[in-house]
């Protein structure tokens, strides 16, 4: 099942945020270039 149809049932991120493409996509345009951003295991 996709994650965007997913997270409609249960917590699918185990207590992080879970985006779908289409959320990153609106935060994209209030996000600056160099950003740090950690993707953690």
């Amino acid at each position: 099942m996709a994650p965007a149809t997913l997270k409609q049932f249960y917590n699918w991120t185990l207590g992080c945020i879970g985006m779908t493409n289409p959320d990153i996509r609106d935060l994209y345009q209030y996000i600056l270039d160099g950003t740090p951003v950690q993707i953690a295991p």
